[in-house]
């Protein structure tokens, strides 16, 4: 697997002839990535395929190390985002206003 500052990452292949592409979406730690993570959870509900969230980072923000300052604002952005799906899945819809 690729790393990024020590850690696997995962590549996916988006082709036309896939049928079940998930539903992606990036979050930075804002409001609006929040709201948009909450609708692309009720999109994948809708369109029954897997949700995945995901945090860009310049891979030459590594220090010599292999850690990041960006990694832990990449983790908190990850987490919050996931709580916030897992909370409004229990509730029944994630979707709020934007």
């Amino acid at each position: 697997l690729p790393r990024f500052c020590g850690l696997p990452t995962r590549l996916a292949r988006v082709s036309a002839n896939s049928v079940a592409l998930p539903v992606i979406v990036g979050v930075d730690g804002s409001a609006a990535a929040l709201r948009a993570a909450l609708w692309a959870a009720d999109e994948a509900v809708a369109r029954d395929v897997e949700l995945r969230l995901i945090y860009a980072a310049d891979p030459a923000s590594c220090d010599d190390t292999g850690r990041s300052p960006r990694l832990a604002a990449a983790e908190v952005a990850l987490r919050t985002a996931h709580a916030a799906v897992a909370a409004a899945a229990k509730v029944g819809s994630a979707r709020r206003p934007v």
